[in-house]
């Protein structure tokens, strides 16, 4: 992390001046839900200004509901463990949750109000549970109205973390939100999603334990207050749970139902807006994580994808009004299929011909630093800040190959499914003219694509690429430092990743 520089980003003037220029995706359309009846009101949490209207799910959207997500809480014990494990903070330290340490809470409270839509509880068993909900709820008596939001918090709670003195924050943070909100809409062509029947997006201001904020469609964007006093994440994560609402305009837990395994969508998508709408991070981990540990697989990555959404925005840019993004959210709207949404709009553009590929491209992009610059050579996002103001600039980690006359010993390990491995050769001027021979033997039922950069001082030379190689992989290079005094090797795991074995001899010609 480079530390040396201080981050200036775009001013929210300047990102409504910028509307103007961005044109609109498409026509607003419907939003879809999951059912046709009304969404039942928690009516205590509504005295307490927090508008919750959890949506009745009939059997066979219950059903699809199970089957997206087994881990889905089904019976009122299993919902009431769920949301003692995202309160236990609120009533003694000493009460440890299971739960993973998430910034963003938008996955756990979605199970949780989903469950609430099993059509097989019983009116009793949502009383109960509303009562139970509304014991670990503060009220919410201050209010701030503003065009498109409703933003409600306390300075009077009995739980210290709830409150905020300083109104002036809750102003900035509107601030944020509206003109998140503006470009959205320019951008994508939709709205936000709303409650039905309500017109305006709320926000609640709660101490919610670990996550900076969460959204969820039955309620409002909620935004931890014990952490709001961290400038530093206000319009990152302002921007990022807006973007979950934008999510579910598009059809996520609205129209389709999620799932654990889609948080390199979920999270890295809405990531990716956080630098998309203020070229910074809540986090600097969402930046760094996935070049300190390239062998972990996107599809495990969650909010840790964010590098990779970022190169899919700048390389599949056609033109500078273009957004990949709507193409691929578009895609997601209409099958519902993360994956098969992402392969879609990266074979749509012919310049590439598939997923693998295109992460193998991801994969070289990362060693040379273009994995944010477009085509065209356009730095869209020059520097991305952490919530302390610094520069981000992440380097990819790479084993070190121990060059050597004769053959080196034999390295066996394996790659995920879409992760990368990065072996460094150094080609000392004591290797002059020597013979360096290189071979990966892939273990059966392994895939595997392969990347060569050349390199001298660290610059491109140049690269190869052996796209029709997916197994076994060797080649042969007579070594000239003058040409070239490093070599860097990228073994990307393909639709499967997998086992490897790698040979490596210096010889003489």
């Amino acid at each position: 992390m480079d530390t040396r520089h201080r981050c200036a980003g775009p001013s929210r003037r300047q990102i409504l001046a910028g509307l103007a220029a961005t044109p609109i995706g498409f026509a607003l359309r419907p939003q879809p839900a999951f059912a046709q009846q009304p969404p039942i009101p928690l009516n205590r949490l509504a005295a307490k200004g927090i508008n919750v209207g959890v949506r009745q799910l009939d059997a066979e959207a219950w059903r699809r509901a199970v089957e997206a997500d087994p881990r889905l809480p089904r019976s009122p014990a299993e919902l009431r463990r769920l949301w003692q494990g995202l309160s236990a903070h609120r009533r003694a330290p000493g009460l440890a949750t299971q739960l993973p340490a998430e910034e963003c809470g938008e996955h756990a409270y979605g199970q949780f109000f989903t469950g609430l839509g099993n059509p097989l509880l019983r009116q009793r068993d949502r009383d109960d549970l509303e009562a139970m909900i509304d014991a670990d709820q503060p009220s919410l008596g201050e209010t701030l109205e503003t065009e498109n939001f409703v933003l409600r918090w306390t300075n009077a709670s009995a739980h210290p973390g709830d409150n905020i003195s300083d109104p002036a924050i809750v102003k900035e943070t509107a601030g944020y939100l509206e003109a998140a909100r503006a470009r959205y809409i320019t951008v994508f062509g939709r709205a936000p999603y709303t409650l039905p029947g309500a017109s305006k997006i709320e926000v609640a201001f709660t101490d919610i334990g670990v996550p900076l904020g969460s959204s969820t469609p039955e309620g409002p964007i909620c935004l931890n207050s014990a952490k709001w006093k961290n400038r530093g994440i206000r319009r990152p994560t302002s921007a990022h749970e807006l973007f979950h609402k934008l999510q579910y305009a598009f059809g996520l837990r609205t129209k389709y139902h999620g799932s654990a395994a889609d948080k390199w969508f979920a999270e890295g998508t809405a990531s990716w807006a956080e630098v998309f709408m203020w070229q910074r991070v809540s986090a600097g981990y969402k930046i760094t994580d996935l070049f300190t540990h390239p062998d972990n697989s996107l599809f495990d990555a969650e909010y840790k994808a964010l590098p990779f959404w970022l190169f899919f925005d700048t390389h599949l840019r056609g033109t500078a009004d273009h957004v990949p993004m709507l193409d691929y959210l578009r895609r997601y709207h209409d099958s519902g299929k993360t994956v098969n949404a992402l392969t879609d709009a990266i074979q749509a553009d012919d310049r590439y011909r598939d997923l693998d590929t295109f992460f193998a491209l991801f994969g070289r992009e990362r060693r040379t630093g273009h994995w944010r610059v477009t085509p065209a050579g356009e730095q869209l996002y020059p520097t991305i800040c952490g919530p302390e103001d610094t520069v981000l600039s992440p380097s990819v980690h790479m084993t070190e190959v121990p060059m050597a006359m004769g053959a080196l010993p034999l390295n066996t390990s394996s790659v995920s499914k879409l992760g990368s491995d990065y072996y460094h050769f150094a080609l000392g001027p004591e290797y002059a003219g020597k013979l360096l021979k290189v071979a990966v033997q892939a273990r059966p039922g392994s895939d595997f694509s392969y990347y060569l950069i050349w390199e001298k001082g660290g610059t491109l030379v140049r690269t190869s690429f052996p796209s029709a190689v997916t197994g076994d992989y060797s080649f042969s290079k007579r070594i000239d430092p003058a040409v070239a005094d490093g070599l860097v090797l990228i073994i990307s795991g393909r639709s499967t990743g997998g086992d490897y074995r790698m040979k490596v001899e210096v010889n003489q010609p």
